[in-house]
């Protein structure tokens, strides 16, 4: 025996699944709304703020006139980098060109590296390739830096070589504390072709005297 509905009945079975659809997002909301509110009195807003041995890097860049990227000897020291080049290339407009996986040449907005200028310690770099003017930053390890400046507008103060900009390194000097210092790290990996450990580490030393 089948049992036939009325016109009158469906409608009224429409009418009761339609309020019940829209009843469901309602109290699904309202639950929602109550598990975040239960998120939100539980965490909290953690603000960590700026280390003091940033603080020389922040203003070099600051009361720089020209645009310009500073890396501090605390950032590199932060990250396993090995050389200059891997140390600025996180940098905003540059990138590096790699030579066997190894940072090696920096490439400055997109300019070709044999167009930028590299300078230590305030003399400029030569370029250890006859046939052009690329400067090697993978000799000079990431332990010896102080700090390096990467110069990205060409200025009439500046060499002619930096068309693309310039890279100024400053090492490590005993002169950059008030008393001794001293410095280690040390690193290790593993070779998946070799099966073989690497392990890499140095130390800084320094202070004045007399």
């Amino acid at each position: 025996m089948r049992k036939i509905l009325s016109g009158r009945s469906l409608i009224g079975v429409s009418a009761g699944a339609l309020a019940l659809a829209i009843a469901s997002p309602a109290m699904a909301q309202a639950d929602t709304s109550g598990q975040d509110g239960a998120v939100q009195d539980e965490g909290g807003i953690v603000v960590t703020g700026q280390r003091a041995s940033d603080k020389a890097s922040l203003l070099k860049k600051r009361d720089s006139d020209t645009t310009s990227e500073v890396v501090s000897a605390n950032d590199v020291g932060k990250l396993p980098d090995q050389n200059v080049a891997e140390a600025v290339r996180r940098l905003s407009g540059v990138s590096v060109a790699t030579d066997k996986g190894e940072g090696r040449y920096l490439i400055i907005r997109g300019i070709e590296p044999n167009l930028a200028n590299v300078t230590l310690n305030g003399q400029t770099a030569s370029a250890p390739e006859p046939e052009n003017r690329n400067v090697k930053l993978d000799d000079i390890p990431s332990a010896l830096i102080g700090s390096v400046t990467v110069i990205k507008t060409l200025t009439p103060d500046l060499d002619a070589n930096a068309i693309a900009g310039q890279v100024d390194i400053d090492t490590v000097s005993a002169f950059d504390k008030k008393s001794f210092f001293a410095s280690a790290r040390a690193i290790g990996g593993f070779y998946e072709d070799t099966h073989r450990r690497a392990r890499e580490g140095d130390i800084s030393v320094g202070g004045t005297f007399g």
